[in-house]
């Protein structure tokens, strides 16, 4: 019975896998297991539910011109259960660092998809606004350079 169970949880979990396949490089999800496949506009985060971790995130970073102005609207995500709450990083030394960054955001409601918090990860506050930051920038530009879209995998 155990046994069948196990099945049963696998064949849904890989079901639930693959609705976000334009995000991912060669249109091939990456499958963890334990976790769930987040899509949003323009990005897909996969994410653990038991842990409340995202695990990785990919994207895809088109050329653009645009600049969305930022808006910090950090909110948790209703499309998990026992969500991470922006405040459950208060006092905790850490920054709610974006796996897919907030200046990759072609449109207002694309920047809002990337406060949610199943797009953060803690990260050290000096990482976070200092090299990682840069590294964020000079792939933006690198990509704006080329004026073509590339995938972005963070893990």
């Amino acid at each position: 019975m155990k046994r069948f169970l196990f099945l049963v949880l696998l064949i849904i979990s890989f079901s639930a896998y693959g609705q976000c396949n334009e995000f991912w490089p060669v249109g091939k999800p990456v499958f963890v297991p334990n976790t769930i496949e987040l899509c949003n506009s323009f990005y897909v985060s996969v994410y653990n539910p038991k842990t409340r971790a995202v695990i990785m995130t990919s994207e895809i970073l088109a050329p653009s011109g645009l600049k969305v102005k930022r808006s910090n609207n950090f909110h948790s995500d209703s499309r998990v259960s026992n969500p991470v709450i922006p405040k459950d990083y208060n006092k905790s030394g850490f920054d709610r660092g974006h796996m897919v960054p907030a200046g990759d955001a072609p449109t207002i409601s694309a920047m809002s998809e990337t406060f949610l918090m199943t797009n953060m990860t803690p990260q050290a506050p000096m990482l976070n606004r200092g090299n990682w930051k840069e590294l964020e920038e000079s792939i933006r530009h690198q990509v704006n350079s080329s004026r073509r879209p590339v995938y972005r995998d963070w893990e």
